[in-house]
């Protein structure tokens, strides 16, 4: 997937600039008060165009000792002190925009028309990053510790995993049906990949390539053929089998939470991970991410007492 600066601007509130006339204490006055590095510069031409600049601290800076002035003695404009910068839209790559600030460290958002949107910093660009980063660490956390506990579930006095009850267990969580509707899902998916050219004309009716249908009925049926196994299911999978009775039967009783409330929260931990999975991480809401922190550390506050229960079931 490619990222755009949308995803990025959409976070953001409109930008307080700065003019050439103002004086360079005004500027910076202005920076400190809101505690910015930089300011967008507004440049009307005498024939009505507009362009924009930046002005920064080490611009300012560099300015006053070139001049030899003070911050406090000068007769400097903002102005004197303006750098030219690259301009991007909303619909550039977002790591071209990255890319092209590493000289300022800012860039300017401009809308078709010439208007200016927004000014986006290296901060805001590593706390989008980072916001996307760390859900997927959550995320990973939750999933990896559901099959800690599956696992143990079936783990044999030697320490060696009861690989034919697991998946005997996996057989039983993934219902057959629910199979063949992904299966039906992806075989669909496919035969559309193949025919989205007759997709891109939306008044021309599709008409079925026979070749095209066979090639998507042979890939389903090759699915089907296929036995899952405990490494190849999702989160949504491993959900299931954690609720499976040969694993909540066995430390359900010491987790200290109802069932139906520990299935609502994961249910909600996978809808998360799907929108992280195709690239909708702008519908993930402030209460997922919320629900997100939540799930990962209370499952990691009740792992231990789980893998004692089970432990101790070994030892008897």
């Amino acid at each position: 997937m490619t990222y755009r600066v949308k995803e990025i601007t959409s976070l953001l509130t409109d930008p307080i600039v700065a003019y050439p006339h103002e004086s360079l204490n005004d500027a910076m006055s202005r920076m400190l008060k809101h505690e910015f590095d930089q300011l967008p510069v507004i440049v009307e031409g005498k024939n009505g165009r507009i362009d924009y600049y930046l002005i920064t601290k080490d611009s300012i800076l560099n300015t006053l000792a070139g001049f030899g002035s003070s911050l406090k003695e000068n007769s400097l404009h903002v102005s004197d002190a303006m750098i030219n910068i690259q301009k991007y839209s909303d619909g550039d790559e977002l790591f071209d925009l990255i890319s092209g600030m590493k000289n300022f460290g800012a860039a300017l958002i401009v809308s078709e028309e010439g208007r200016l949107l927004h000014i986006v910093t290296s901060y805001d660009t590593t706390c989008f990053l980072k916001q996307i980063s760390e859900d997927i660490m959550y995320v990973r956390d939750i999933e990896h510790t559901i099959k800690d506990v599956i696992l143990e579930c079936f783990r044999l006095p030697d320490g060696s995993l009861d690989g034919e009850n697991l998946q005997k267990a996996v057989n039983e969580a993934i219902s057959e049906e629910d199979e063949l509707k992904k299966r039906f899902f992806r075989a669909l998916k496919r035969y559309l990949n193949k025919t989205q050219k007759d997709l891109d004309n939306p008044k021309k009716p599709i008409i079925p390539d026979p070749k095209d249908v066979e090639d998507a009925y042979r890939e389903m049926q090759n699915d089907m053929g296929k036995v899952k196994v405990f490494s190849d299911l999702t989160l949504d999978g491993y959900i299931r089998l954690f609720f499976h009775e040969n694993c909540w039967s066995k430390f359900g009783h010491v987790i200290g939470q109802d069932k139906q409330s520990l299935i609502f929260i994961l249910e909600g931990i996978r809808e998360t991970r799907n929108k992280l999975a195709h690239f909708r991480e702008d519908e993930i809401t402030p209460q997922q991410r919320e629900q997100l922190h939540t799930c990962e550390k209370w499952l990691g506050d009740h792992k231990k007492v789980v893998f004692t229960e089970l432990q101790s079931k070994l030892k008897m």
